[in-house]
């Protein structure tokens, strides 16, 4: 269910809108809870790196909590 959400917000906002980096982070939450760190990992960083560019790099939205 949130695959085809984050694939209907990609294809309704764009690829690169912050709506779609909350998708994209709960999907990774999800993975992460269900040990398929592998999956979830690059789908944080996609949604850091569009928010980074949506908010800036001092917003809380787009900080990379491991710096």
């Amino acid at each position: 269910m949130i695959r085809r959400g984050l694939v209907i917000d990609e294809k309704s906002f764009g690829p690169d809108r912050p709506r779609v980096a909350t998708r994209l982070n709960n999907l990774a939450v999800l993975l992460q809870h269900t040990n398929r760190l592998d999956e979830a990992e690059p789908l944080i960083r996609r949604g850091l790196v569009i928010d980074e560019k949506s908010f800036g790099p001092d917003h809380p939205r787009g900080r990379d909590p491991a710096q």
